[in-house]
C-alpha cells in the first residue's frame, strides 16, 4: 500500500467509542470531523471452555465445532463445518458477542 496514514486526535473506548479530530490517508482520501459509536461492546475477551459438539463463530472465520476440549480450554478441537478445516487450538477465548479465538493452532488439516 502506497502512500501514508495519520490520525490526529484522541481515541477512546470503554463502552463508548469516540475519535475526534482528523484522519488523512494521502492520495486516497480525508476524514474529518468526529464518529462516535455507544454500546455494551466489551473488546477484551476472557478464557474460555469450549462445549464438545457446540458450534462457535471465529472472528471472521466461519463457524467451527468443538470435537474436544483437554485442560478447559487449554486445548480444544475445532472443525470448520463448511470448509472441514480441522486445528487444535491453544488457550481459546470469548468475547460478549460469543465469537472465539485462541492464542495459537497446531495440526490443522482438512478433514473429509
Amino acid at each position: 500500500m502506497k502512500g501514508e496514514s495519520t490520525m490526529k486526535g484522541e481515541n477512546t473506548m470503554k463502552g463508548e467509542s469516540t475519535m475526534k479530530g482528523e484522519s488523512t490517508m494521502k492520495g486516497e482520501s480525508t476524514m474529518k470531523g468526529e464518529i462516535t459509536m455507544k454500546g455494551e461492546s466489551t473488546m477484551k475477551p476472557k478464557r474460555f471452555s469450549p462445549e464438545v459438539g457446540q458450534c462457535y463463530r471465529n472472528n471472521g472465520w466461519g463457524c467451527y465445532e468443538c470435537t474436544y476440549n483437554i485442560n478447559s480450554g487449554k486445548i480444544a478441537g475445532f472443525r470448520n463445518i463448511h470448509t472441514g478445516w480441522t486445528l487444535s487450538a491453544h488457550n481459546v477465548y470469548i468475547y460478549d458477542n460469543g465469537c472465539i479465538e485462541w492464542d495459537y493452532s497446531t495440526n490443522g488439516h482438512w478433514e473429509i
